[in-house]
């Protein structure tokens, strides 16, 4: 997206794992300004090539459900297994 500078090419990685974090509004705030007048939230966004903080909290949700979920279920097996024991040896 930029030229292929090595600062630039430093920039364009940061730009990418910040994508992934933050909003382009919330970038533009912690960069200096010289910076921000340059990179428009257009170029931000085609150089995070979709992977966005949007996107990165979704992943994330679904993680953690699915996580939940299955925490829920071994969870309910201890339950039940013990429950299962104890009323037996009663």
């Amino acid at each position: 997206m930029l030229t292929n500078k090595p600062n630039e090419i430093a920039l364009e990685e940061l730009i990418k794992l910040s994508g992934r974090y933050l909003s382009y509004q919330e970038f533009v705030e912690l960069i200096p300004s010289s910076l921000s007048d340059q990179i428009n939230s257009n170029i931000y966004y085609t150089i995070c090539e979709g992977n966005n903080r949007g996107k990165t909290i979704r992943k994330l949700k679904k993680e953690f459900d699915r996580a939940d979920k299955e925490f829920k279920s071994r969870r309910q097996r201890i339950i039940n297994m013990l429950s299962f024991e104890f009323e037996e040896n009663e």
